[in-house]
């Protein structure tokens, strides 16, 4: 079962750009230290930017369980369990 998720999103520079909810900055020091709790693993999903599809936002899934939505020059870092994940992006959503 997922333990914490933190949506973490870099700056759109660009007006009218697509964003998602950021995390407050503490929780986007403690993601960046790339280091998970004891007994735990941390999957991080970084969306490039682009001109394809970078104005829309898409979600993350692991183990069929949505965990957030990333939109184009941002990350999300999920903290889990160590063992064997699905990571997906469910098609056909804007």
């Amino acid at each position: 079962m997922l333990r914490a998720t933190i949506l973490v999103a870099a700056s759109v520079a660009a007006a009218g750009c697509v964003s998602v909810p950021t995390a407050p900055p503490e929780l986007q020091a403690v993601a960046l230290t790339f280091k998970p709790s004891p007994g735990m693993a941390r999957i991080y999903v970084y969306r490039a930017g682009g001109a394809f599809g970078g104005a829309s936002k898409l979600s993350v899934a692991i183990d069929s369980q949505i965990v957030g939505r990333t939109a184009a020059g941002t990350y999300l870092m999920v903290e889990l369990a160590p063992g064997l994940h699905r990571v997906s992006s469910p098609a056909g959503e804007n």
